[in-house]
């Protein structure tokens, strides 16, 4: 399974404004964040079916928010491969 992550660092607004309100706002954010990155993902996803359009939120708390994928090729999908041969299975 393939997972995103999105972290937000909130440390410089603890200091300025109330944290409650910080907090309020950083959850609302991240959900929101992780709402938009899912709908991108799935819309980038280069085919039209199967396990490379279902993405999903797994998780989400206060800092963090976990974006999976149940195809395991999703990482090689998107990263690509480094340069290797490919040989024939059955040759005549």
């Amino acid at each position: 399974m393939v997972q995103v992550t999105v972290d937000i660092n909130t440390s410089g607004l603890l200091s300025k404004l109330d944290p409650d309100k910080v907090r309020d706002a950083q959850a609302k954010g991240l959900n929101y964040a992780a709402q938009e990155m899912v709908r991108v993902l799935m819309m980038n996803s280069p085919v039209d079916h199967g396990l490379l359009k279902q993405w999903f939120i797994d998780s989400i708390d206060d800092t963090e928010a976990h974006i999976k994928s149940p195809a395991e090729y999703a990482k090689y999908v998107n990263d690509g491969t480094s340069p290797h041969m490919i040989y024939p299975v059955n040759m005549k």
